[in-house]
């Protein structure tokens, strides 16, 4: 019999696992994206006033066949989501795209940040609030990079601004279309830190940021972060960049005045690690805009006093017989301990013992005992050895009396027969290079 053939025809999975729209609404419409919207980009922010308490994601995948789930719940490509209500700060929503060949996913990431309610509150003192209303957003790659020493974002869009450094040359003065911000280093006790020679603002651990300026929201809060330098942008690494902004230090907040300037200090930790970071600053405009001023900073380590290890020099008989006049030996052995001494020296202690035992009477021996001890210092203070100086004289000698001599005073030395000698001993410290 005649013969059939069959045909079936099937779609071969797709590995495409990206989205060709994005679109995110509030009340009031469309909310701004940064950067706008492409299939190969991740991860984008955006800001809302806090009167938008709630927005919707309408994603449309690439191709059709792909599966769409935003927060965890199923949305059809090209319809809108149920909404999504926003917290005061950061939130963030994943949309993850499953292709029609399931092995292969990808999540897109967008970070809102909802502003905080304008306070009925006064003042521009540090708050101490430990839990910030406005979370740190991605700061500018141009910052992140050392490109510029600073920019602005207003609702995520990067704005042309004038920095002029600061006449103590401590910091930099921002200044934009409406808004002016100075952002100053000061050590704990105040005092102006110097600008790094690249123009970063450097802090040593425990110093502090002094801010001042206006142009913000009247009566509102003004916060501040230092992130933890690293990739940003459009093309960062998604993973990075989120862990930045989630591992930012929260310096604390203040309140604007009335008239919407500010001028307060954020401390420093004293246990935030060394390093590069970029210091941002973020508040609410009169248009209940976000700004957020990013600046290059480094942190410095506290300088610590180094550790002293101790050292001295010994030397013994520096004259001829039964005289005050040096020996040719004994110079040499001065020369060697004032060499002996480092430049860095300090807690300097100069023990001098002056002996003569050979002579017919105590008062002889006194007198020369005195006159080589005195010799002997004079020498050492004429080549810069500045210390405590401490003197002492021997005049008598028995078997039983040198041993109860060398037993109170350790620093006197004896020759072979048995005698003790004129000695001199200096005691110092210095840095310990290990």
């Amino acid at each position: 019999g005649a013969s059939v053939a069959a045909t079936t025809t099937y779609a071969a999975p797709s590995s495409d696992d990206t989205l060709s729209d994005l679109v995110i609404a509030g009340a009031g419409g469309p909310v701004a994206l940064t950067p706008v919207f492409d299939s190969a980009v991740l991860e984008y922010s955006a800001t809302v006033t806090n009167g938008v308490a709630s927005v919707t994601v309408t994603p449309t995948a690439n191709v059709s066949g792909s599966a769409i789930t935003v927060n965890g719940d199923v949305v059809l490509s090209g319809e809108e989501s149920l909404p999504i209500t926003l917290s005061v700060g950061l939130n963030e929503i994943d949309i993850l795209v499953t292709a029609s060949d399931p092995r292969f996913q990808e999540t897109y990431v967008v970070t809102i940040t909802r502003a905080v309610a304008p306070s009925g509150g006064g003042g521009s003192a540090n708050s101490g609030s430990t839990t910030p209303s406005m979370g740190p957003i991605t700061p500018p790659a141009d910052v992140v990079s050392r490109g510029v020493p600073g920019a602005v974002l207003v609702n995520g869009v990067e704005m042309s601004v004038n920095l002029v450094r600061n006449s103590s040359n401590s910091g930099w003065i921002v200044t934009e279309e409406t808004f002016t911000l100075s952002v100053e280093m000061e050590t704990a006790s105040g005092a102006a830190e110097p600008l790094a020679p690249s123009g970063e603002l450097q802090s040593i651990q425990g110093g502090r940021i002094a801010i001042a300026g206006g142009g913000y929201a009247p009566e509102t809060v003004v916060e501040a972060f230092l992130i933890r330098n690293g990739s940003a942008g459009a093309t960062a690494d998604r993973l990075t960049a989120r862990s930045l902004i989630a591992d930012a230090l929260y310096l604390g907040q203040a309140m604007t005045s009335t008239n919407g300037s500010i001028n307060t200090i954020f401390p420093v930790p004293a246990n935030v690690d060394p390093g590069q970071y970029v210091l941002q600053i973020n508040g609410l405009s009169p248009l209940n805009q976000m700004v957020s001023v990013n600046m290059a900073t480094r942190v410095l380590a506290e300088s610590k006093p180094p550790t002293l290890r101790a050292g001295f020099v010994q030397r013994a008989a520096f004259y001829d017989n039964y005289s005050d006049t040096f020996s040719v030996d004994g110079k040499k052995k001065l020369r060697e301990m004032v060499r002996a001494i480092p430049k860095n020296a300090t807690g300097v202690q100069v023990e001098i013992v002056g002996v003569s035992v050979s002579l017919d009477s105590l008062s002889s021996n006194l007198a020369l005992a005195q006159k080589r001890a005195e010799g002997v210092a004079n020498h050492l203070q004429d080549r810069g050895i500045e210390g405590t100086y401490t003197v002492t004289v021997t005049a008598t000698f028995t078997t039983d009396g040198a041993e109860r001599a060398l037993r109170s005073n350790t620093s006197a030395l004896i020759g072979s027969d048995g005698k003790p000698l004129t000695t001199a001993t200096i005691n110092f410290l210095t840095p310990d290079r290990g």
